[in-house]
C-alpha cells in the first residue's frame, strides 16, 4: 500500500524551532534592548579583544594599553584614580578605550603643568587607524598656571576617523581637548564643566596638506559641508559667565564644524592670523544649530577673528534683565590695532597685506578671506601679500535677543576693513548643504550593539 511522503517539518519540530527562535530573541533583546533587534548597523569588525584594565590606576591601563593591538577594545572599569603622571600612545593604534561610563569611571589629573605639558593623555594617530575614547570622567585638581592649554586630552596627527564622546570633563585643570597635526573627526555627546575659566577644544591643525603653521590649510579650497573637519556636535557646554576661555578656540589652518550644541555663560571663539606668533589662523568654520544663553552679561555669543564659513540658525537669548549677549556674533581683526610678529600691523604698509586703501584691506587671512598661494618656512617666504582670494562669510536664520540698556546688534564690526555685502553677507551660501547629521561615525555605537551586553552595557 502506497503511503504518503513524510513531512520535512512536523508540527513538534516547527513549534521546538519557534521556541528556540522566540528565546534566542527574547535574550538579544534582555541584552541590548528591544530596539537592539531592529538597528541598521555596519558589518560586524574584525574578530579583536576586549583587554581588561585591573583598575582605573596609571599603571593598570597603561599594561592594558601596551597589550593592546589594532582592533582592541581597553576596557576601564569604575573606581576613581588620581594619575601624576600622563600616557603617551606615540605608536599609532586602532583601539578603542572604553571606562564604564560618565562618573563611573573618573580620573582625577594631578598631572604637573608647569612645563607646558601634563596630559593625562596624549595620541598620536594615524590615517586608517580608527581611535575612539568613550565611558568617563576627567577632573582637574593641578592647575595649568601658565595657561599653556596644551589639553587633558591631546590628540594628534593625520587620523580621518576618531571619535571622543560619551566623556565628562569635570572643571579640568587645563583646556580639555586639543587637536594638533591634521585629523578630522568627531567629538560628541560630551559634557564640559568649564566653570573654572577653561577652554573646552582648541582646533589646530598646522600640518594641513602636509606643510606647517597652517599654511597647507590656506593653499587648498575650502570644504564646507565636508566630513574634512573637527565635529563638535551634540555636546553640552557651561562656562564661567566671563568670556575669554570659551567651548572652542581655533588657529593654526583650524577646520571646524560646532553644531546642535549647548551652551551656556559662554561664547565661542577663534584667533586670527595675530596673537599667535607664526602660526596662522582660523581657516574655515560651520556654526549652526546651537543654543546659547548666558545669565550674566557677554559681550558676545560668536567671536570670529578671521577666517570664512557660514553661521545660520543658531539663538542667542539671555534669562530677564541685563543678561544675555549684547551682540550675537562679533567680527575683529587684531592686526587692525597692533603689530604682531612676524606680520606686522595691517594698515601700516606691511607686505602681507593687499593694502588697496589705508586701512591696509585686505589684511592677511581677515573674516572674508582664504584660499591663497603657499606661504612656507619658520621665517615665512616668499614676503608678499599671497593673491589671497575673497571667501565672504555667510549669516542667515539666527535669532537674537537684545539686552535691556546695553544696545547691540546681531553682527557687530569691530574694525572697518570688515564690511558687510563684501565680506560678509546675512544670507545663506549659495549652494551650501550641511554635511549629514547625526556624524555618520556617531552610529559606530549602533554597529558594535551587539558586543555591549559583554561591555556591561
Amino acid at each position: 500500500m502506497r503511503t504518503s511522503p513524510r513531512p520535512f517539518f512536523s508540527w513538534n519540530t516547527c513549534l521546538i524551532a519557534i521556541f528556540v527562535l522566540l528565546f534566542a530573541f527574547a535574550n538579544l533583546a534582555a541584552a541590548g534592548g528591544p530596539e537592539s533587534l531592529f538597528r541598521v548597523s555596519n558589518p560586524p569588525p574584525a574578530p579583536s579583544s576586549l583587554i581588561q584594565a585591573a583598575g582605573c590606576s596609571r599603571a593598570d591601563v597603561q599594561a592594558a594599553l601596551t597589550a593592546a593591538k589594532d582592533g582592541d577594545t581597553v576596557l576601564i572599569p569604575s573606581g576613581v584614580c588620581t594619575w601624576t603622571q600622563g600616557i603617551d600612545i606615540s605608536t599609532p593604534k586602532a583601539i578603542t578605550i572604553q571606562g564604564a561610563g560618565m562618573e563611573a569611571t573618573t580620573i582625577i589629573d594631578n598631572i604637573n603643568k608647569l612645563s607646558g605639558g601634563g596630559q593625562v593623555f596624549t595620541i598620536n594617530t594615524q590615517a586608517g587607524k580608527r581611535f575612539r575614547m568613550t565611558g568617563m570622567t576627567f577632573r582637574g585638581m593641578a592647575p595649568d598656571t601658565y595657561v599653556y592649554n596644551h589639553g587633558t586630552i591631546l590628540l594628534d596627527g593625520p587620523a580621518q576617523d576618531f571619535r571622543l564622546d560619551h566623556l565628562k570633563f569635570d572643571r579640568p585643570g587645563t583646556s580639555a581637548i586639543r587637536f594638533g597635526g591634521a585629523a578630522y573627526g568627531l567629538v560628541d555627546h560630551c559634557y564640559f564643566d568649564l566653570s573654572n575659566f577653561k577652554q573646552g577644544t582648541v582646533i589646530l591643525q598646522p600640518a594641513w596638506g602636509g606643510h606647517n603653521y597652517g599654511d597647507g590649510s590656506f593653499a587648498a579650497p575650502l570644504a564646507l559641508g565636508t566630513e574634512k573637519a573637527i565635529y563638535v556636535e551634540d555636546n553640552f557646554f557651561i562656562g564661567s559667565g566671563v568670556a575669554g576661555a570659551g567651548p572652542l578656540d581655533s588657529f593654526a589652518g583650524g577646520r571646524f564644524v560646532f553644531r546642535y550644541n549647548t551652551v551656556q555663560n559662554d561664547v565661542v571663539g577663534t584667533h586670527g592670523t595675530e596673537s599667535s606668533g607664526r602660526y596662522r589662523g582660523v581657516r574655515s568654520y560651520e556654526i549652526y544649530n546651537n543654543t546659547f544663553t548666558s545669565n550674566t552679561l557677554l559681550f558676545t555669543g560668536v567671536f570670529l577673528r578671521g577666517g570664512t564659513g557660514v553661521v545660520w540658525g543658531n539663538s542667542f537669548h539671555g534669562f530677564g534683565g541685563e543678561t544675555g549677549y549684547k551682540n550675537a556674533i562679533t567680527l575683529a581683526n587684531y592686526r587692525s590695532d597692533s603689530s604682531y610678529n612676524p606680520w606686522g600691523r595691517c594698515g601700516a604698509g606691511s607686505p602681507w597685506d593687499g593694502n588697496t586703501d589705508p586701512s591696509g584691506y585686505p589684511c592677511l587671512d581677515q573674516v572674508g578671506r582664504g584660499l591663497s598661494k603657499l606661504i612656507s618656512g619658520d621665517n615665512p617666504t616668499p614676503v608678499g601679500w599671497p593673491d589671497q582670494a575673497s571667501e565672504p562669510l555667510y549669516i542667515w536664520n539666527n535669532t537674537w535677543s537684545p539686552v535691556p540698556n546695553n544696545p547691540g546688534e546681531l553682527v557687530s564690526e569691530q574694525h572697518q576693513v570688515i564690511q558687510r555685502n563684501r565680506d560678509y553677507y546675512l544670507a545663506a551660501k549659495p549652494g551650501y548643504t550641511p554635511y549629514v547629521y547625526p556624524h555618520p561615525l556617531a552610529h559606530e555605537m549602533f554597529a558594535n550593539a551587539v558586543y555591549l551586553p559583554l561591555l556591561g552595557r
